[in-house]
């Protein structure tokens, strides 16, 4: 009977653990870009670096007048009191662009070039800080 017990208590805490929600990003939004040009900026967050989550953009139905094939999104601090700082750019194919866990700023992401026509879409466009 007290193996039979333990063994309902061990059950108990191992489904436990197994239900318990993932860790979460800082914070996050949904937005969208409609037909942006070539070094359009998006809108400004704040990362508190809060956490050990990859400050990252994930695109959804991308397109541009030509066919679609992908676009380079680079990651930047805003710098009030001298240029703003570059993380580097990354071609994305319509899914996932990360650039690791940053330190606390203000940042926004730039469209800096994509394949075919003079304007980008995407949405929604999910970014995780």
């Amino acid at each position: 009977m007290k193996m039979k017990i333990a063994a309902s208590i061990a059950g108990g805490v191992l489904l436990s653990g197994m239900a318990a929600p993932p860790a979460q990003a800082e914070g996050s939004r949904t937005s969208y870009i409609s037909w942006w040009i070539q070094g359009h900026e998006s809108n400004r967050w704040w990362d508190g670096s809060s956490d050990t989550w990859d400050t990252a953009v994930e695109l959804s139905n991308c397109e541009t007048e030509g066919h679609f094939s992908w676009v380079s999104l680079s990651l930047w601090r805003d710098i009030s009191s001298a240029p703003d700082r570059s993380y580097g750019g990354y071609t994305n194919d319509c899914g996932r662009t990360a650039w690791g866990d940053v330190a606390a700023g203000t940042y926004y992401f730039k469209v800096d070039s994509f394949r075919e026509g003079e304007h980008f879409s995407a949405k929604p466009v999910n970014i995780y800080w």
